[in-house]
């Protein structure tokens, strides 16, 4: 019968975790912004798969140090929101380096006061970059109204509101589907 090999620790292992630390930081985080498409969870680097103490410390350097840009559709804010859970969840902090890329196939004005209301909570994030809009007014007139809801974060959401109606009016402007409520 053969013997079996005594288990070792792998040499890396052994470095000191700081200097793990380091080669993760170059082995799993990307030089570019990670696109995560629509309707797509986060594609994580394999490195994450290789065994469970390399998940355990590569994993929160990934989350912290990677910039996501989420695309979502027609103002559909849950992508951005489940991709803030996923990575505050491996992370082990709040993500502030999840972007949204917006990209407005039609205008859904629900969906978009749902998004505008979550970003007054605090609950997504700290900028929302819309994507094509269809016209510069259009797009003036999206970015105005996304900063203006973060500045106003301590004012009451029911006078936030107040404030957007007039604002939608630019956006009727820019496109008419606003005036309409936007189903899509």
């Amino acid at each position: 019968m053969a013997k079996a090999q005594p288990r070792t620790t792998p040499r890396f292992l052994r470095l000191p975790c700081e200097l793990r630390d380091e080669i993760y930081g170059f082995a799993v985080v990307p030089d570019n912004i990670m696109t995560v498409p629509q309707n797509t969870t986060i594609t994580e680097p394999g490195l994450l798969t290789v065994c469970k103490q390399f998940r355990e410390e590569a994993a929160p350097i990934f989350y912290k140090h990677t910039t996501f840009d989420v695309e979502c559709s027609n103002w559909d804010f849950r992508t951005v929101q489940r991709a803030h859970a996923h990575v505050s969840k491996h992370s082990g902090c709040y993500p502030h380096n999840v972007e949204s890329f917006i990209r407005i196939l039609n205008p859904h004005l629900p969906n978009l006061l749902q998004c505008l209301e979550a970003m007054h909570r605090g609950e997504g994030p700290n900028t929302a970059l819309p994507g094509s809009v269809g016209s510069e007014l259009g797009l003036a007139a999206v970015k105005g109204i996304l900063s203006l809801v973060l500045s106003l974060r301590g004012m009451e959401w029911r006078k936030v509101m107040e404030i957007l109606e007039e604002e939608r009016k630019t956006l009727v402007k820019a496109d008419a589907r606003w005036a309409e409520g936007g189903s899509g």
